[in-house]
């Protein structure tokens, strides 16, 4: 349902307002916590608990997006309810404001780190099964070769010549 700027005067005041936005901030903050928390368990080589913190973080999004609707009527009517907001009821909003923007920030740029460093640690893992998987075919053809002369003339059938002409 499109609101009209008026409509929208009407249907928030400056406390409905300020608890809104205190509600966003609030849960920016766990969402914060949580993308730290997730940092350390990155870093540490945890996929469980790696995976119970997302599952954690995805619940916080759901109640951010939960604002959604309310957020977006507060954003098309901003600059007429803070027009209408005493001076001190501005500055708190904007201060919310201004916060929420920062931890989103924050966020977005530990999440970019947090990709990177799973990224590199697929790549090592990807490296260290390639060469695994060479050590491994080199040794079954090592065992190969062995078995199919005895021991002693796998692969010294060129000395017993030479040991034959000298």
């Amino acid at each position: 349902m499109h609101t009209s700027g008026t409509e929208s005067l009407q249907r928030f005041d400056e406390q409905q307002v300020l608890a809104l936005l205190t509600r966003q901030r609030d849960f920016y903050r766990e969402l914060k916590s949580l993308a730290d928390r997730q940092r350390g368990v990155v870093t540490s080589s945890e996929p469980e608990a790696l995976l119970t913190i997302l599952a954690e973080r995805q619940k916080v999004v759901n109640r951010i997006s939960g604002l959604d609707g309310d957020m977006k009527a507060v954003r098309a009517a901003w600059p007429e309810l803070s027009a209408a907001m005493p001076l001190p009821a501005r500055e708190q909003a904007d201060a919310l404001i201004r916060e929420v923007q920062s931890l989103l920030a924050d966020i977005l740029a530990g999440d970019d780190q947090d990709a990177r460093l799973l990224s590199a640690r697929k790549q090592s893992v990807r490296a260290e099964s390639q060469t695994m998987a060479a050590a491994k075919r080199a040794h079954a053809a090592y065992g190969a070769a062995t078995v199919t002369g005895s021991p002693k003339t796998a692969g010294a059938r060129f000395l017993d010549q030479m040991d034959d002409q000298a």
